[in-house]
């Protein structure tokens, strides 16, 4: 899957259809598809947002003048150009010195497409690899982390780029015995655009016994999304414990009762004794603010200091749009900071067993 929101700009219907079936094969598609340069300039013009990746149409070398002016108008983010090399044999020289990565032939020819996507993916994400691992899990039950899961991936895929989530045990899809990336991608259930849904059974012997499966399934996916949230189960056990260790980033989901604050305080502490590192999130789940004594502020001031993210609630469950400040969090907190060391929640393991939890 490519790791990047892709912009389709001034390629005609043909080459568009062509092009999108090959995005599609990456379990991708256009975020956005522009008649010109101008339409993509009005669009994001000023946009702090990701990057994105042009597959632009330049029909001879004077218009290679295009990806030149996109390229100072959005830095950092990669070209693709399409050209009519047959037509113009300067295009591939007056392209490449505008500053586009790629330069691929048309008509379109399906495997030279497909390789210089994969380069590009290469490029942006060294090693093919996703740097951003989140791990969402409830701190008690009936928190709702598998909804706060569902709705931070959703985020993620509107706005970061491709994104991949696993839960375990709920409607597990189908996966060989030591399965590899194709066959995640082949097991992978499209959600929305740049959102798709992988289960994991918790009895899988196909992913191997235990936390080691599903933690194998979970590095292979970051080799087929930007992003990969994990939906952990609140179980306290090695697989749980095993998943917020491998993880980029935390999510810890609580509500507004004083059991769960207790235990993201417990959770938080482990954290803070083992040094930092590892980006940990709290988010107080369903926020209502006339709650006496469980307001953010207060919860805030039981966590030590520790800021909390509110997510309103409504009569469906979460408000639309609650996740937003969460994933604002997150997205920012992707890219050069990586996870710490396993021993940031050794500690974790020993609180619970030594109180039996």
């Amino acid at each position: 899957m490519y790791p990047l929101s892709v912009v389709l700009v001034g390629l005609g219907p043909e080459v568009a259809a062509a092009v999108r079936a090959e995005l599609l094969a990456r379990h991708a598609g256009p975020e956005f598809e522009a008649d010109s340069p101008d339409a993509v300039h009005e669009r994001y013009a000023g946009s702090d947002g990701p990057r994105r990746l042009l597959v632009l149409r330049v029909r001879s070398a004077a218009d290679a003048v295009f990806v030149r002016k996109l390229r100072e108008a959005f830095p950092g983010w990669p070209v693709l150009a399409l050209t009519q090399a047959a037509d113009d044999p300067g295009i591939f020289f007056a392209v490449n010195r505008a500053g586009a990565e790629q330069v691929v032939p048309l008509p379109l020819d399906a495997a030279d497409f497909g390789t210089a996507l994969d380069r590009l993916a290469a490029a942006v994400r060294p090693g093919g690899r996703s740097d951003l691992l989140v791990a969402v899990s409830a701190v008690v039950p009936g928190c709702g982390g598998s909804a706060v899961a569902a709705g931070l991936a959703a985020e993620l895929a509107h706005g970061y780029g491709s994104t991949l989530l696993v839960a375990y045990g709920v409607d597990a899809s189908p996966l060989p015995a030591d399965p590899d990336v194709a066959a995640v991608k082949r097991a992978m259930v499209p959600v929305a655009p740049r959102l798709n849904r992988l289960a994991v059974a918790p009895d899988a012997a196909a992913v191997g016994a235990g936390p080691a499966g599903f933690l194998h399934v979970l590095e292979l996916g970051r080799h087929v999304a930007a992003g990969v949230v994990a939906d952990v189960p609140c179980a306290y056990d090695d697989l749980h414990f095993d998943t917020l260790w491998a993880a980029d980033q935390v999510v810890l989901v609580a509500d507004q009762t004083v059991p769960a604050v207790r235990t993201a305080r417990m959770i938080l502490d482990a954290v803070a004794q083992s040094g930092p590192g590892k980006r940990v999130h709290v988010v107080l789940n369903r926020y209502n603010p006339t709650v006496r004594g469980l307001t953010a502020g207060s919860v805030s001031e039981a966590l030590g200091g520790f800021a909390v993210i509110p997510v309103p609630g409504s009569p469906g469950g979460m408000a639309v749009g609650g996740l937003k400040g969460l994933t604002r969090a997150v997205a920012v907190g992707a890219g050069p900071e990586r996870a710490a060391a396993r021993t940031l929640f050794a500690r974790l393991v020993g609180v619970f067993k030594s109180t039996g939890g």
